[in-house]
């Protein structure tokens, strides 16, 4: 996976500017998936470790707004790397990071995320090739 999140995060880092540790993604990622548990995650069969990944990233794409400062936790981040293929607007809708976000329609914030969600869901396919 360390891999997959290098590779994403070179991504993000052209697509959003934002600059990533691959390493740090994965400890969060595995405490949003697994409890933190890394031996679980990673000695799950390759479906039930594609279905806690999806879990996971369903949940941060729901929560993209989430910070946990104390943990230094932001899922904006983590969404970043599993959505590194949007737009760019489509990814600052989602984290509040575009200045007319509370002035957008919610249908159009609503059809943002099932697009972002596709495309998240459509990288961790690829995942398993």
């Amino acid at each position: 996976m360390l891999w997959w999140l290098k590779k994403h995060a070179k991504d993000v880092q052209n697509n959003f500017d934002i600059v990533l540790c691959p390493c740090e993604l994965e400890k969060q990622i595995v405490r949003i998936a697994a409890d933190g548990n890394r031996r679980a995650f990673y000695d799950a069969e390759l479906d039930d470790f594609i279905k806690e990944l999806t879990a996971a990233a369903l949940l941060i794409i729901d929560y993209s707004r989430y910070e946990d400062k104390g943990r230094k936790l932001e899922y904006s981040r983590i969404l970043a790397v599993f959505a590194s293929n949007a737009s760019r607007r489509d990814f600052e809708i989602l984290t509040g990071a575009l200045p007319e976000v509370d002035k957008l329609d919610p249908k159009e914030v609503v059809e943002v995320q099932n697009r972002v969600r596709r495309l998240v869901l459509q990288s961790i396919g690829a995942f398993q090739l």
